[in-house]
């Protein structure tokens, strides 16, 4: 069975392995016992690139004085 959401409260309920895909990419594949909820919401919504993005010093912040 596919489960396709945006809620990863549901799919960690209800998932044995969830495979993440953000933009077209697979950005992740996990068993339930490999990944949390936390880990899996921050998959799903890209908080990892938005992180890696401010760290290389892009985004608004990364561009003032430009």
């Amino acid at each position: 069975v596919v489960l396709v959401t945006h809620n990863p409260h549901h799919a960690h309920a209800v998932g044995d392995r969830f495979v993440i895909l953000r933009r077209g990419r697979c950005v992740g594949d996990f068993a339930r016992a490999d990944i949390d909820v936390d880990e899996l919401a921050r998959l799903m919504s890209g908080a990892d690139e938005l992180s890696a993005h401010a760290v290389a010093g892009g985004g608004a912040a990364g561009k003032e004085g430009s």
